[in-house]
């Protein structure tokens, strides 16, 4: 009985792998739908594949011509390639290659784009591979306010102005002391927004001084879902009542012009006031100050070291008949070494010897 079962399991491991051997492989269409009507010249096409292999390349065909390729980072799901369309329906679909060279194709599908004159009120809705939605506004002045349904964090709502979408990205929400409040991220200005419940924003994408939608905060439920009411070109209403009362309150405004040019006539009968002398500053007395201290102490050191060099012997007075003891020459001494005679005389000038020789000639004789 056991050699029984292990045949029968190995004969029916055999034919499942089999029956996966023959099954192709598929490529799966995600988005967007067959027959699908989006409002955008931009669209996304997202695909996969119905079993895990290695892919070279993908290419979107849209009306027999290749408008992406993509071939690296090829996945199972979620692959993605984005391209802008023209209004109008087109047919596309996928084709891919495997690593052995062999083609695989996705079925066919249609897609429009409807961009016209005709700007319907109200949003259209995006499902994401992720299951998160986006709502997509195209909006025109006089267009009605919008309640949204309940938005999950993750979610977006796209405002697009001409051939521009300007993204508002949902990133979180919770408590904030006795109220709610989601974070909202301008995606094109790189800002993030805490709104709190009740709360409105003003976003003007293109900058061009018009507020182009308000963003209201009506309510959050459990930190999950947010409410929010768009209103698009929320000033051009209230711009066209006020033009009446504008024109009803010029006349008014007439006498009171007319008083103001009488008080311009008066103000050349007023004399401009004199302007001040210049009086002398107290810089001159400052200098002449300055120049004074100076100068003592100048008298100060001269007189200091006059007594400093005076007290070592350095300075003599020197009367009037007198000689100066300094201006006399030096006499030099003689050195001898063989007698003591020459030592103790003092040396004598030449003149001076021969007038002790006269006065000692005549004793001698005698």
């Amino acid at each position: 009985m056991k050699k029984h079962l292990c045949i029968l399991t190995f004969v029916l491991l055999l034919f499942a792998l089999a029956v996966n051997a023959d099954e192709p492989i598929s490529i799966l269409l995600k988005s967007p739908s067959d027959g699908a009507v989006i409002t955008t010249y931009e669209q996304d096409f997202l695909y996969g594949f119905s079993e895990y292999v290695d892919i070279l390349n993908c290419s979107l065909i849209v009306d027999d011509k290749v408008e992406g390729f993509r071939n690296i980072l090829i996945r199972r799901t979620n692959n993605k390639m984005t391209i802008e369309l023209e209004a109008g329906t087109h047919t596309w679909f996928m084709r891919c290659f495997d690593t052995e060279h062999s083609q695989i194709l996705s079925e066919k599908r249609t897609l429009t784009v409807n961009v016209g004159a005709e700007i319907k009120e109200g949003y259209e809705i995006l499902y994401n591979p992720n299951g998160l939605r986006s709502y997509v506004f195209t909006i025109a002045p006089g267009q009605s306010p919008v309640e949204l349904p309940a938005m999950k964090g993750g979610e977006d709502i796209q405002i697009k102005i001409g051939k521009t979408v300007h993204y508002l990205d949902i990133i979180k929400m919770g408590v904030s002391g006795d109220t709610n409040f989601v974070e909202v991220r301008d995606r094109s200005a790189g800002t993030i927004h805490k709104m709190l419940v009740p709360s409105t924003f003003s976003f003007d994408f293109d900058k061009d001084k018009t507020i182009d939608i308000e963003l209201s905060l009506i309510d959050v439920e459990r930190n999950v879902n947010a409410y929010f009411v768009v209103t698009p070109y929320p000033r051009t209403t209230v711009e066209e009542e006020e033009e009446p009362e504008e024109v009803t309150e010029e006349p008014e405004q007439q006498p009171e012009e007319e008083e103001v040019i009488v008080v311009e006539d008066e103000e050349p009968v007023v004399k401009p006031p004199t302007p001040p002398e210049p009086q002398p500053g107290p810089e001159k007395k400052s200098n002449a100050l300055l120049i004074l201290v100076i100068i003592v102490i100048a008298l100060v050191v001269i007189i200091a070291l006059y007594l400093v060099l005076k007290g070592r012997g350095r300075v003599r007075t020197i009367h009037v008949g007198e000689e100066d003891p300094f201006s006399r020459p030096k006499t030099k001494k003689k050195k001898h070494k063989s007698s003591k005679h020459d030592e103790e005389w003092p040396l004598i000038d030449k003149k001076e010897k021969f007038d002790i020789i006269k006065s000692v000639e005549p004793k001698t004789r005698r």
